[in-house]
């Protein structure tokens, strides 16, 4: 009988040891995240000298497209019947990309209604 109680106290003491081992291990060794150190700030937050509380943020890419029509050679027919036409063919291409935005909502907790600010990556 003692040396029952005696194995289940090991066991419990061995238990807690391995446990805290292990968690002391996860800390001390667990992910470091190195990545931190190189983030640096994007754009400042507006809003908060007027008490705006910020909720989401997504950033949105501005590109401009242009149709353009083309001159088209269509050659129909054979031989004496060959007949050339010039057609207009639209064309779709990226004309620019303009810089990159950041929508940024935020509510007020005085009762004001809620704000979406639009802040320019590069300004």
């Amino acid at each position: 009988m003692k040396r029952k109680k005696t194995l289940i106290a090991c066991t419990a003491i061995f238990s807690v040891v391995i446990f805290l081992a292990t968690f002391l291990l996860i800390w001390y060794y667990g992910d470091k995240y190195p990545d931190f150190s190189s983030f640096r700030a994007e754009v400042d937050i507006p809003g908060f000298e007027d008490g705006a509380a910020p909720q989401g943020l997504t950033i949105y890419n501005f590109n401009t497209l242009t149709y353009t029509l083309e001159d088209k050679e269509v050659t129909t027919g054979e031989g004496d019947n060959k007949v050339t036409t010039i057609e207009k063919v639209e064309k779709l291409e990226y004309l620019k990309t303009y810089e990159d935005y950041y929508f940024i909502s935020a509510y007020f907790d005085d009762g004001r209604p809620s704000a979406i600010y639009v802040v320019g990556k590069k300004s």
